[in-house]
């Protein structure tokens, strides 16, 4: 089931790359991160997706893609069909990240006891600001300790449209929500120079009770099969 479903995410992001195609900006080179609604407890897909720029040529692509560990289990990665037509080579890394709340420095001289108290008080203007929203009836979100995934892709011919490489995760039993995937990326041509022009984003998982739609790019994975 699972690798019917993956194999149909990959259509759908074929597909994805030619609308993706449709909005660049400036032909600047663009990665997109796509990722299918999941239900708790499901396993999930976040694939990055390459549109090319009209004169360049990506060689090396590197990604750091952090989630949170709590709520995303990392299963597996594999190269996507872009990158196993440019002979890629995957070198991947975890590497944890801790969470935001750290605890107050002690202050060793005049202006770092300023210092200290400057950031005191504005962690309680920070409390403060919490309760009202939580009087107010908003969401609050805690902290969640994260892993950062590194994933380098370098091939031996430039990488053509298409996806690049495909993480997968099993989703914990958690309530319905939007899980960010923060995400930093860097691009480099034939001599390993820095692709400054380039246009990436976080990614998002929608997690819902509802059974997520088959595309109907499902049909198609007979033929993607054989």
């Amino acid at each position: 089931m699972y690798k019917t479903l993956s194999k149909a995410f990959l259509i759908l992001s074929l597909a994805m790359v030619q609308v993706v195609q449709g909005y660049a900006q400036d032909d600047v080179t663009t990665i997109t991160l796509a990722s299918p609604q999941a239900m708790p407890g499901d396993r999930t897909y976040l694939t990055s997706l390459l549109t090319n720029a009209g004169e360049v040529s990506v060689y090396h692509l590197q990604h750091w893609i952090e989630f949170p560990k709590d709520k995303l289990q990392y299963v597996s990665v594999r190269l996507g069909i872009a990158a196993d037509l440019a002979k890629g080579v995957l070198t991947l890394e975890l590497q944890e990240k801790p969470s935001s709340g750290q605890g107050m420095p002690e202050a060793s001289s005049e202006d770092e006891a300023l210092s200290a108290g400057e950031a005191m008080i504005a962690e309680g203007e920070a409390m403060i600001a919490a309760g009202e929203a939580i009087l107010a009836g908003e969401a609050i979100t805690s902290d969640d300790e994260l892993t950062v995934l590194y994933l380098s892709i370098k091939g031996d011919q430039a990488f053509p449209d298409g996806p690049i490489v495909e993480v997968t995760f099993n989703v914990a039993h958690i309530e319905p929500q939007t899980i960010v995937f923060t995400h930093r990326l860097e691009a480099f041509d034939e001599q390993g120079e820095k692709i400054s022009e380039l246009v990436f984003s976080d990614g998002t998982l929608h997690v819902s009770l509802d059974m997520p739609d088959l595309p109907p790019a499902i049909f198609a994975c007979l033929f993607y099969m054989h």
